[in-house]
């Protein structure tokens, strides 16, 4: 399977989460990104890459440190 294919899949597999996620972190890295939140610096690049969401739970930590609601990032 080619890159091409491979980068294809992958964006298939984003969330709307992910994009909105993107946005709201640009410029900051990873462990400054989970150091803000209070999750591991694993779990920020899972959902930078679209692999995985955040739980429910999560999805609220990340929604009060950046200031926004949990239906923005949805």
């Amino acid at each position: 399977m080619s890159n091409e294919n491979i980068n294809s899949e992958h964006k298939k597999e984003k969330s709307p989460f992910t994009d909105i996620f993107l946005k709201l972190i640009d410029g900051m890295t990873q462990q400054e990104v989970a150091d803000k939140v209070g999750v591991s610096r694993q779990n920020v690049g899972l959902w930078i890459r679209g692999k995985t969401v955040p739980d429910i739970y999560t999805l609220s930590k990340i929604a009060d440190a950046f200031k926004v609601s949990t239906d923005y990032l949805l």
